[in-house]
């Protein structure tokens, strides 16, 4: 039996997390009196799930909130309940901690199905509250109008060169796949923003050389390990694919566990399907949160589902791990557009 989660106005919310619910109703989901907005959360975000509703009331807006373990055990699975609601929606949000196979079994037939629809959504998968009291209070303008002046620098590159102190160096072939430019402004018929926003990215049509990650794991692994700047995760990278014997770290746990994650994927988990540059200049640092911390002005890069969506990517992957390295020097077509991790545009 599910629960109805009832809401008044004068449910108390701390400040920041008001202040970035309306933000983000506002500036990023561009919510109008009248309209519906659906929020798919759970029990550990239930603060801003509260949050929002308050907000889209203030707003004249009607919320219609899920707690995902009202529909069982996690981790969950889509269904016609969410479905439904979805389709019927001018707005929505999916902000929950993940756990492991809810991309394959929630966050993908999801996205799947609401791409049928002119729904303006945006994923706020593994938000925490830092990230809404930091990343969701800033300037989403700002944030925009950067994001799309590196997207317009990269997005006819044909190699990319990452490098860091650390030994990370990667050289990265571009060009048979489209570029994205997740810059927080909503549009009809794109359905992969990330709140926190500020990215661009791509699918590398070949990439070799030797990662090392010092800053984030996606998935579930930000959550368990936090930022491994003490233990960096090292893998060196052959025809755009993990080489397993490569993956080490002090940490051993760390890299049975990427190993084992990429290993039990299908025939393109061990595969690069994103790389992608952080724009959010309003970030002052990393905070152990991958949602947020990919978006910080850096590097990452994903192994498994390319987001054929918005890449064109013909392949997919039913993985998905984001690795952020901080400090990179980059350089696009030969030109060098970062230092240190610090923008020279």
């Amino acid at each position: 039996m599910l629960k109805f989660i009832k809401y008044n106005l004068l449910q108390p919310v701390m400040d920041l997390v008001k202040k970035a619910a309306m933000n983000v109703l506002k500036n990023g989901f561009k919510l109008q009196k009248g309209e519906t907005f659906v929020v798919i959360c759970d029990n550990n975000n239930k603060f801003f799930s509260d949050a929002l509703a308050e907000a889209a009331l203030r707003m004249k807006a009607k919320p219609v909130v899920f707690l995902l373990e009202d529909f069982g055990k996690r981790p969950a699975r889509f269904n016609d309940t969410l479905l439904n609601a979805l389709k019927e929606a001018s707005a929505g949000t999916l902000c929950a901690t993940e756990r492991e196979t809810e991309l394959e079994f929630l966050r993908e037939p999801l996205y799947n199905s609401i791409r049928q629809y002119p729904i303006r959504f945006a994923s706020m998968t593994g938000i925490n509250r830092e990230a809404v009291e930091t990343g969701l209070n800033t300037d989403f303008k700002k944030v925009a109008e950067f994001t799309d002046k590196v997207y317009n620098l990269v997005k006819d590159c044909g190699e990319i060169r990452v490098t860091t102190a650390l030994g990370t160096d990667l050289t990265i072939k571009c060009g048979k796949y489209r570029w994205f430019s997740c810059n927080g402004v909503l549009k009809e018929g794109v359905k992969d923003d990330n709140y926190p926003e500020g990215e661009v990215f791509t699918c590398p049509v070949d990439m070799y050389g030797k990662i090392v990650v010092d800053g984030v794991l996606g998935d579930i692994y930000d959550a368990k390990y936090g930022i491994i700047t003490k233990t960096p995760l090292t893998i060196t990278i052959e025809n755009c694919r993990a080489v397993m014997d490569s993956i080490s770290c002090k940490n051993k746990a760390i890299a049975a566990d990427i190993r084992n994650y990429l290993l039990t994927g299908d025939q393109y988990a061990s595969r690069v399907g994103e790389v992608a540059l952080g724009t959010n200049l309003c970030l002052e640092r990393i905070i152990g949160n991958l949602l947020q911390d990919e978006k910080f002005p850096s590097f990452h890069l994903a192994f498994g589902d390319p987001y054929g969506n918005d890449t064109g990517a013909e392949w997919a992957s039913n993985r998905h791990i984001d690795m952020v390295v901080l400090e990179p020097d980059i350089y696009i077509d030969g030109k060098q557009i970062m230092k240190k991790g610090k923008y020279l545009i």
